[in-house]
């Protein structure tokens, strides 16, 4: 049987030994409930040695006698220890403690004492019952003071336990309000300071890329936000006001100031293929026009009068030519058009259609009299490059200068690959004749 203790007492404080290692805190308890526990057990083996040669009416052997002095030994040694420990001398458990100490560690080892004394010859005073119902009840003193005890190391932990929940509790709780509170500051800051920013960064990409588009901001936005807002649209009316300028200087530079028709800068960064705002495509052809005799409207009706006409015939190429047409004044009296993608014979057309329209316009004067012009044409058709337009403008320059030469109120060309020195001259119908 003492076999079988020992092995449940190996067990008990391999489980003990687990405890104190999940929690350090039960040290304490369970090494008092392990040696209040071997009390106990010593107690029944003390009780067990007696018993044995009471109940064969024999005398306490020598080795038995031993046995019990070694047996009492441990539990005096065990309940100094236990005696030691600052967690018995709580106020609740004295009357225990003092119950252990008269009524087992003295009543009982008395009586022990007594009866081996007296069973010297084998006749002891009473029976081995007798001696079971008298030791047995010193024993419950040892089993009141453990289970009082580790109740109240139950009660402890539990409480310990509770106030580690409700700790851990309020901790789960403050922590979940704190990562509210983040993620409600978060959100916040999302709203109120990076979803403005990028916008704010979208609207000035637009800026860069020139789309000049009002940069709108939420009423909901701070302050610092707004005025970021509000500094973004400044920038987009000082862009738009540049934009108009340049817009402006670009066309007083592009822009011929008497007759408002395109100058010969922008006439020749169209001609070189450098501006393709006007025209694509590299085949074209040039009408080189040269108002006749117009020295002598200056001369006869001042250049007031000389720059009127400028004015009036800008118009008057401007009614009837083709809208994808180009018309620039090519300098003084001269006047150049430029006609994309065409084949020469309708260049040619287009040129004695103008000269046409010309000769029987009447002009107006200062004294409002009739006033017929003429013109003389030159025509070429080439490529928009930069070495294309030089020979193009050559070519037109030469044909003007034969049309010129051969009487004027005429059209003269030069085809596409001849020299410049090969011109031809159209064949001269009723209208190229008169002069």
């Amino acid at each position: 049987m003492f076999a079988v203790i020992d092995r449940l007492g190996a067990v008990r404080d391999q489980y003990a030994e687990q405890m104190i290692r999940q929690d350090a805190r039960l040290a304490g308890p369970s090494i008092i409930g392990r040696n209040l526990g071997e009390m106990r057990e010593y107690a029944g083996r003390l009780g067990s040695l007696l018993h044995t040669p009471m109940a064969a009416g024999v005398s306490v052997p020598n080795q038995t006698i031993a046995d019990i002095y070694r047996t009492e030994g441990r539990i005096t040694a065990l309940w100094q220890t236990i005696d030691a420990l600052p967690a018995l001398a709580q106020s609740q458990f004295q009357p225990d403690k003092l119950d252990v100490d008269q009524r087992f560690l003295k009543d009982a080892f008395t009586l022990i004492h007594t009866l081996i004394a007296e069973g010297e010859h084998g006749a002891y005073p009473i029976t081995s019952p007798e001696f079971t119902a008298r030791y047995v009840p010193t024993m419950r003193s040892l089993e009141t003071l453990r289970a009082n005890y580790l109740e109240d190391a139950l009660l402890q932990a539990a409480q310990a336990r509770n106030h580690v929940l409700s700790t851990l509790l309020t901790g789960i709780l403050t922590t979940s309000l704190i990562i509210a509170l983040l993620i409600g500051i978060i959100i916040t800051i999302r709203r109120q300071v990076f979803d403005p920013l990028m916008q704010a960064q979208q609207a000035v990409f637009r800026l860069a890329e020139d789309k000049l588009e009002t940069a709108s901001f939420s009423k909901q936005h701070t302050r610092e936000m707004a005025q970021l807002f509000i500094a973004i649209n400044r920038l987009r009316a000082k862009l738009i006001e540049r934009k108009m300028l340049t817009q402006q200087l670009q066309q007083l530079a592009e822009t011929d100031s008497l007759t408002g028709l395109a100058n010969r800068r922008l006439l020749d960064l169209i001609g070189q293929g450098l501006d393709d705002r006007y025209f694509t495509g590299t085949k074209i052809g040039l009408i080189l026009l040269d108002i006749d005799h117009f020295k002598a409207v200056n001369d006869t009706y001042g250049h007031m009068m000389g720059d009127q006409v400028l004015v009036e015939m800008a118009g008057l190429l401007r009614t009837f030519l083709r809208s994808d047409d180009l018309v620039a004044r090519y300098g003084g009296e001269e006047f150049a058009i430029l006609v994309r993608g065409t084949n020469m014979p309708d260049l040619l057309a287009l040129a004695r259609k103008i000269r046409l329209v010309v000769q029987t316009h009447l002009f107006g004067t200062i004294d409002e009299t009739p006033l017929h012009l003429t013109v003389s044409c030159g025509i070429a058709h080439g490529e928009r490059t930069t070495a294309g337009w030089s020979d193009l403008v050559q070519n037109a320059d030469t044909a003007l200068y034969r049309a010129k030469a051969e009487g004027r109120n005429n059209v003269r060309y030069t085809s596409e690959g001849e020299t410049h020195a090969s011109i031809e001259s159209t064949p001269k119908t009723p209208q190229d004749a008169s002069k």
